[in-house]
């Protein structure tokens, strides 16, 4: 491993949805500081996100309204989540999602966002890799690291840096570091077609039909036969309008409550 990479903080944070700026909010946050390939020190804490979880978001990640009921608001650990990470490597996957709501809980706490680095292991994956999904979960078992569960911060922090460690050895002594190292604060704000999932968006750019997994407000989860047309906003949320063709007509979906493409259902 490089030296630049001997200490370096994997980073998480688990929301109440997608967006940020239509008011959704961190639930859980982690900070693993890891050198030489050990853990030295970590923060991971619930957060009370001032607002409630959906029901569709807390299958995804086991969050409840009653878990973070007691847990401080963000701005009682601000100080602490920036001293944790002033300076540092961060190794994140999916960057741009996790900062961006990291941005907006420091200004809403009055906190300046700290001077960091960053890696993002989706973007170096995309890069580098040739796989049909670069999610962590496809990632983890592509490297066959073993993880306890995913959506829960910590161990997606820890997992996020086991895949960094992974395409950092292919890609060792072949690239630059300016090629991956990028400055935490020029990280812009995500958009919502960028956490689609690859399929998806394939699907959504090139008309082509697809079936989801798809969790309504009730929890009841059912699968979808859909023509995914484009991203939309209302009501404060983001939402994928689609053809169904069991109700054939147009429809939105939350994009928060698309769980997964499901192949092979017929």
């Amino acid at each position: 491993m490089d030296d630049i990479f001997k200490r370096v903080v994997a980073l998480d944070v688990e929301t109440t949805g997608l967006n940020p700026s239509l008011g959704d909010r961190i639930c859980q946050i982690a900070l693993v500081r890891i050198e030489g390939d050990e853990i030295t020190d970590k923060f991971v804490s619930l957060v009370n996100p001032e607002r409630d979880i959906p029901v569709a978001v807390s299958i995804i990640h086991g969050i409840k309204n009653e878990d973070v009921r007691d847990a401080p608001v963000f701005k009682e650990i601000a100080d602490k989540v920036a001293s944790f990470i002033e300076n540092e490597i961060l190794i994140i996957h999916n960057a741009s999602f996790d900062i961006s709501f990291l941005k907006v809980e420091f200004q809403k706490s009055g906190v300046k966002f700290p001077d960091a680095k960053l890696v993002d292991t989706l973007q170096m994956a995309r890069r580098f890799l040739n796989l049909p999904s670069n999610s962590l979960r496809n990632l983890a078992s592509y490297f066959n690291i073993q993880f306890e569960t995913l959506h829960d911060a910590e161990n997606d922090a820890i997992v996020a840096y086991r895949v960094f460690c992974n395409i950092w050895n292919i890609i060792s002594g072949k690239i630059n570091l300016e090629e991956i190292i990028q400055d935490a604060n020029k990280v812009g704000f995500v958009e919502p077609e960028e956490i689609l999932p690859p399929e998806l968006l394939k699907a959504m750019k090139e008309g082509e039909v697809i079936s989801v997994r798809y969790i309504n407000r009730n929890g009841d989860v059912s699968i979808k036969k859909i023509l995914p047309k484009e991203v939309v906003s209302e009501y404060n949320n983001f939402y994928l309008k689609v053809f169904n063709y069991e109700k054939n007509r147009e429809i939105n979906l939350r994009l928060d409550r698309i769980l997964e493409i499901v192949e092979n259902i017929e």
